[in-house]
């Protein structure tokens, strides 16, 4: 726990250091203001949405199933020039219900999740496609618990989790989108859903 707080702290660091410089530089914009200095391919994703974004997702999440909703504020207009791409900051809330063995016995509990995930999307041109990683750290709350013998034995929750993965997005309408993702760390998701573009 103490190496993936030293880690986010370090991200979050690194995040500020480079908006203060593209803020100073007018490399970068942010999803409230877009700079005239960007080029079509910068700001195509700008000139067509607002900030905000919101997805529906119903999946695999090891060892159970669950779903989730999420929200994201798109924080840069722009990362790489000439590069129809965008960083946004995503966070919402997830139900797992899950059914394992612990200590050779049953046990099933639902548990909460509280991601906070940085989604780096990139626009495949002349597509409806978008894809791209996605990092961050996921919360769970306690899971499930049996004693056997004397010895307890505990699902993982109660801790901060680093994730890591990637997402791929296809556009059905103007604001609406088809989405899928993978996540990997201490524990495993897959899910699809919707997402709603404001």
């Amino acid at each position: 726990m103490r190496t993936t707080l030293i880690l986010l702290s370090a991200i979050i660091l690194s995040a500020q250091l480079a908006l203060a410089q593209g803020a100073r530089s007018g490399k970068y914009t942010t999803g409230a203001q877009t700079s005239k200095t960007l080029s079509e391919e910068d700001r195509s994703w700008a000139n067509e949405y607002g900030p905000w974004d919101f997805t529906a997702f119903v999946g695999f999440y090891n060892p159970g199933m669950g779903i989730q909703g999420l929200a994201a504020y798109r924080l840069l207009d722009s990362v790489l020039p000439n590069v129809d791409d965008s960083l946004s900051l995503e966070s919402g809330l997830g139900f797992v219900s899950a059914s394992e063995t612990l200590g050779g016995q049953s046990v099933s509990y639902t548990a909460i999740e509280f991601p906070i995930q940085a989604r780096w999307d990139f626009r495949i041109p002349d597509t409806a496609f978008m894809v791209g990683p996605r990092a961050g750290i996921n919360y769970l709350t306690a899971g499930g618990s049996t004693t056997v013998n004397g010895v307890t034995y505990k699902s993982r929750g109660s801790e901060i989790y680093f994730q890591a993965g990637g997402h791929a997005t296809y556009r059905l309408t103007e604001q609406w989108w088809l989405r899928t993702q993978v996540m990997f760390g201490s524990y495993t998701s897959i899910a699809v859903g919707g997402s709603f573009a404001l």
